[in-house]
């Protein structure tokens, strides 16, 4: 069991694809995985460039949080994301 903490200076930058229900039943499962893998390449090597926390991909949707694990001071954590 993890403790829970308070931050007070954090961003949450949460992404979705617009139509992403429609766009997976009009099109085959493999160009459906490629589009991910594409995207969450790109989207993984841009957040390794800043102090940011991927929190979790699940379908087609991507987090990432400035100021968390370790939390910052100022708006660092909204400049990161």
């Amino acid at each position: 069991r993890v403790p829970p903490e308070a931050f007070d200076h954090v961003t949450i930058f949460f992404s979705d694809i617009e139509g992403f229900t429609q766009i997976a039943a009009a099109v085959e499962s493999i160009d459906i995985v490629h589009l991910l893998n594409v995207l969450y390449i790109v989207m993984d090597r841009c957040a390794s460039l800043f102090p940011v926390y991927k929190v979790e991909t699940i379908g087609d949707a991507y987090m990432v949080v400035g100021g968390l694990p370790d939390p910052v001071v100022g708006d660092e954590h909204a400049a990161a994301v």
